[in-house]
């Protein structure tokens, strides 16, 4: 993603998945929306020229007749420094432009338990682990638990997946419910419950075992 939109990416991670042994599966990126495309550049190239999809032509110094200028402050099509508000507000603009392309190739959580669910149980990260064993375990009805692998942008699923759920309950490894927030920010959805663990230890099977069927209790009443 950072190579195809030219944006920064930031992966997240934690102790608990450094200091863990695991299997895992090969990561599929056949869903990539774009890709990236390096070209000889011309003598008339344009770094950040305007475009309808937000994304420039991808060009490196050294490879065709064109001058590539990079700069991190604010700049014209060429990459020269501008302090034009005319300039500026194009160019926020084309970099805007990549937010919808990019959230249209978000991955989609994952999502267990009946289609017909009461109770949303939501969580990110490494807490996907004992979630999903206790979940699989349980077999609650009226539950379902959805894990996001990528949490923003938001996966366009989101809204649609929520807006089934009649109760929302959002599992944690922090102090704040960082993930809580993002959701009612940014879909303006009630988060009805969060289950925080802040002590420096990953989730046990224990209590999750007893969240999950406390919900199903309450789902099916």
């Amino acid at each position: 993603m950072a190579d195809a939109f030219r944006v920064p990416v930031i992966i997240l991670t934690d102790q608990y998945l450094l200091e863990s042994y695991g299997l895992a599966l090969k990561p599929d990126f056949s869903n990539n929306i774009a890709k990236s495309d390096i070209v000889e550049t011309d003598e008339d190239f344009k770094t950040y020229q305007y475009s309808e999809s937000g994304i420039s032509k991808h060009g490196v110094p050294g490879f065709g007749k064109g001058f590539v200028c990079v700069d991190s402050d604010e700049h014209d099509e060429l990459g020269r420094l501008t302090e034009s508000d005319e300039v500026r507000v194009k160019m926020m603009d084309k970099r805007l432009r990549k937010y919808d392309r990019i959230a249209e190739g978000s991955i989609p959580p994952t999502v267990l338990g009946d289609d017909d669910f009461h109770t949303l149980i939501i969580s990110w990260g490494s807490t996907y682990g004992v979630i999903s064993e206790v979940f699989e375990t349980v077999k609650p009805k009226s539950v379902a638990y959805a894990h996001f692998t990528q949490v923003y942008p938001l996966p366009p699923q989101t809204q649609a997946l929520l807006d089934k759920a009649k109760r929302i309950v959002v599992v944690e490894n922090n102090a704040t419910g960082q993930f809580s927030k993002l959701l009612q920010m940014e879909l303006a959805v009630k988060v009805h419950e969060k289950v925080l663990q802040y002590n420096g230890f990953p989730f046990s099977v224990e209590r999750i075992q007893e969240l999950i069927e406390k919900e199903n209790v309450q789902a099916n009443k």
